[in-house]
Parts: C-alpha cells; sequence; structure tokens
C-alpha cells in the first residue's frame, strides 16, 4: 500500500469518526436542551426570583438571613405588646398557638446570667394542616410554624420565621391544591407577624 493510499484511507476513517462524533454531540444537545426546557416550564413560575434573591443573600455572607423573613417591632410597640398581638391575630384566624420557648429563660438558668429576651412561638392551623399533610407528609417538617422573638443587643424587638418561599416557590411547581393550602399557611405567618410589630392589640 503507498503511502498515498495509507494516508487518504486514515483521512477518511477521521472523516467518518468526526461525523458520528458531530452527530453525536448534536443529539445530546438536542436532549438535554429538551430536558432543560422541560425542567424549565415544570418550575414554579416565581422560583427564578426566589431562588436568585436566596442565591444573592448566600453569596453576600448572609446565609441565614438567606432563609428567614425578619421585621422589626415598630417604635414604642413592647416585648408584651407585640406577644399579645401576635396571640389576638392568630386568634382572630383560627390559628392555633400550640408551644412557646423562652429560651432565654433556659439560657440563663444554664449560664447564671442575665440573657437577652429571645422566645419561641409555634403556630398550626389544624384544618390547613390536616389538608396538606394527607397528600404531601413531608410538609411535616415544617410544621409546626414557628416565629421567633428577640431582642438585640440595643435593645430593639425583631420578629423571624423560615421563608416559606422558599418551600412554595423554590423548585418544581406544586399541585395547585397544596400550593392553595401552603400559600394560606405563608400568608396566616406573615399576618401574625405583621400584627405583632405593630403591636395591633
Amino acid at each position: 500500500m503507498s503511502i498515498g493510499t495509507g494516508l487518504s484511507r486514515a483521512l477518511g476513517l477521521t472523516r467518518n469518526l468526526l461525523a458520528v462524533l458531530g452527530l453525536v454531540l448534536s443529539l445530546a444537545a438536542v436532549t438535554i436542551y429538551a430536558k432543560g426546557c422541560t425542567a424549565t416550564r415544570d418550575l414554579d413560575p416565581r422560583a427564578t426570583m426566589v431562588l436568585g434573591e436566596f442565591g444573592r443573600k448566600v453569596l453576600d455572607g448572609e446565609p441565614g438571613a438567606a432563609m428567614v423573613v425578619k421585621m422589626p417591632l415598630d417604635e414604642g410597640v413592647s416585648i408584651a405588646d407585640a406577644v399579645e398581638s401576635m396571640k389576638l391575630r392568630a386568634n382572630q384566624r383560627n390559628i392555633k398557638l400550640v408551644g412557646r420557648f423562652a429560651l432565654h429563660k433556659e439560657f440563663a438558668a444554664r449560664s447564671g446570667k442575665e440573657f437577652p429576651y429571645v422566645e419561641v412561638f409555634q403556630f398550626c392551623d389544624p384544618d390547613v394542616a390536616m389538608r396538606l399533610l394527607q397528600g404531601h407528609p413531608d410538609f411535616a417538617a415544617h410544621m409546626p410554624c414557628r416565629i421567633a422573638l428577640y431582642q438585640d443587643q440595643a435593645g430593639r424587638g425583631w420578629l423571624v420565621a423560615l421563608n416559606l418561599d422558599l418551600v412554595i416557590h423554590g423548585g418544581r411547581a406544586l399541585p395547585p391544591e397544596v400550593r392553595r393550602e401552603a400559600i394560606a399557611i405563608k400568608d396566616g405567618l406573615l399576618d401574625i407577624m405583621v400584627a405583632g410589630a405593630a403591636g395591633d392589640l
């Protein structure tokens, strides 16, 4: 076999291999694109915004803040006013206060030193929770809903709770009935927080 003939065959084989490789890569690209489009269609309409805000806060070095909703007590609103306002608003919305944990008292008992006020309140709407958990028991990990009330080093009161937008809107769209129930829980929790922050007795 002459050098020219061998080289010609080698070039032909190379062209064939490149053609096959190109076809495989093209098919892979089409498959990835199709899956990407399907995944994007399956996402909650607010997923991009919610996850983008979460990512921004994480990159800013505040992963804890990225996962919560936080609001200060209005000027002149005392801790006692905030607590009573939250209890009243929860009662108006048929949401039960199922637990209270006065962490500052526990910390003081353990350390022998006074600790700034911090208390966790647990709320639950039994009817909504029951309907939600019947089809999606994993949501039990987020129940009962918790609101923490604390004083910072300057003595100002703050309310903080888990940002349920991440659970509701942060991925694949939930079934409509589950989404409605989850949003009802989120709205009730935020309403209680707003009432507490305003001292809305």
